[in-house]
């Protein structure tokens, strides 16, 4: 994804469009099938803390780094 987080002026706006783009992306994927899906959910962990937003880390190297700050 090209979002991030200093693109938005509240964290949760951000959260909501990160995953709505993700749910998007499963659905237009999935319709390319026979059957296609009636419902898809979409779930997101992200956690704010002092205005900085942490995604899931994409390493083991990284989760520690975000962890130190």
């Amino acid at each position: 994804e090209s979002l991030t987080s200093s693109q938005y002026t509240d964290q949760g706006d951000f959260v909501v469009e990160t995953e709505t783009n993700k749910v998007n992306e499963v659905v237009e994927r999935l319709s390319a099938w026979d059957s296609k899906p009636d419902i898809v959910i979409g779930a997101v962990a992200m956690v704010s803390m002092d205005g900085i937003v942490y995604g899931k880390p994409k390493t083991e190297d990284k989760a520690v780094e975000m962890l130190k700050e």
